[in-house]
Order: C-alpha cells, then sequence, then structure tokens
C-alpha cells in the first residue's frame, strides 16, 4: 500500500524540468501577445480620433474655402453669359478657317504617258508613292537624288506633263503639283535560259506603264 501511495505521488509530481519551463515560456508568451492586441487597438483609437474633422465650428480648409466663395459672390443681379462652345462646334470652326486658306485649285489636268518600259513596275511605284503631292519643284528634285534607275523614266514622264500643261492649258510651270501618278504592268517577255544537266529555263521580264497628271494650285 505504502510503494502504491509512492507511486501515486510521483505521478502528480510535474516530469522533468523542461515541462514546468515551457508552461512558463507559454504563459508569456500569451501575456505579450495581448498586450501586443491592446496597443494596436488604443493606437488605432488614437487615430480615429486625430483623423476626425469637426463638423461645425471647425478651422477646416473646406469650410474657408466654402466661406470665401460665398463672401466673393457676386450679390447684384446675375447676367447672362455665353454659353461656352462645345468641342465639336470649335473644330468645326477650326476646319472651315483651315478649309479657306487652302490655295484653289484648278479642274484642269495635263497627262502624260510613258509606255512599255522595261522593268518591274513595284521598283516604279515606290518612286511614285514617294513623289505623289509634291509641286513640280520639288518632285524635280526629289528625282535628281534618288538612287533608283526608275528615276530616269519617271524625270521624262514629268517633264512631259509640265510641257503639255503649259502648251495646252497655258498653265504656269512654277504652280503645277503631281495630282496622281501610277504604273501598270506591261507585257511580260519570257526568254530561254540554260540550265545545268543540258536543262533550260525561262527567265521573265516584265514591262511596265507609266502615268502621270498634273494639275495647277491658284
Amino acid at each position: 500500500a505504502r510503494a502504491a501511495e509512492a507511486r501515486a505521488t510521483e505521478s502528480r509530481r510535474p516530469q522533468g524540468r523542461g515541462s514546468g519551463e515551457r508552461d512558463v515560456r507559454g504563459s508569456r508568451r500569451s501575456a505579450r501577445e495581448q498586450m501586443k492586441v491592446t496597443m494596436m487597438r488604443r493606437v488605432g483609437r488614437q487615430a480615429t480620433a486625430a483623423c476626425a474633422v469637426p463638423r461645425q465650428g471647425g478651422s477646416s480648409s473646406a469650410q474657408a474655402r466654402r466661406r470665401q466663395a460665398t463672401s466673393a459672390a457676386p450679390t447684384g443681379p446675375v447676367l447672362n453669359r455665353p454659353r461656352r462652345q462645345g468641342p465639336s462646334v470649335a473644330l468645326e470652326a477650326a476646319a472651315s478657317e483651315v478649309v479657306e486658306a487652302l490655295p484653289e485649285v484648278s479642274d484642269r489636268e495635263a497627262v502624260a504617258h510613258l509606255r512599255n518600259l522595261r522593268g518591274s513596275p513595284n521598283k516604279v511605284r515606290r518612286v511614285l508613292d514617294a513623289i505623289r503631292g509634291m509641286s513640280y519643284e520639288e518632285a524635280l528634285m526629289a528625282l535628281e537624288f534618288m538612287p533608283y534607275r526608275a528615276c530616269d523614266d519617271i524625270l521624262k514622264v514629268l517633264y512631259s506633263a509640265a510641257a503639255n500643261a503649259k502648251n495646252n492649258y497655258g498653265m504656269n510651270k512654277s504652280k503645277l503639283y503631281i495630282s496622281r501618278c501610277w504604273c501598270d504592268e506591261g507585257k511580260l517577255i519570257k526568254r530561254p535560259v540554260a540550265r545545268a544537266r543540258g536543262r533550260s529555263d525561262v527567265r521573265k521580264k516584265p514591262g511596265n506603264h507609266i502615268t502621270m497628271c498634273v494639275k495647277e494650285r491658284e
């Protein structure tokens, strides 16, 4: 019986030194966490109290602006101010002014053609796209300095179109500009070419037709 009582008392005692230390540490951690939560709550309350703006009798900047606006408002009769134009009305007025400022263009048009040229039409079109819309003098300068073989043929057509405009319609060359110009595909010539192992192939040589139209700006 005495041995059983001794065993019961030993089982009731805390086993080892580490378990007791763990309980103390856990209690300390819980106390610290509780202190942190309370401090966070206090800080939040203070922040909300500081951010609150007084509604009546306060010296806020918004209330000062309202008072200044009401004091600066005119007390006399309100005059009828002109309505502000919308963006569409303003754009229409500006567009009408621009259209009136542009020089007038005559309906007469001088045309020149150059047909059955040897060469790819795509190589001619890249030059025509660059000079389309230019004046006669600007196009001459551009064609003189472009590094393309098609510029020589296009210069001939441009000279011919300017001569037709002057002789047939009495236009001034200094006022001419290129209104339209394009290049059409011409005749495709096929020629045989020798290949390896006694075989032959076909070489395609394209052609083109150039058309140039000029008008006069008044």
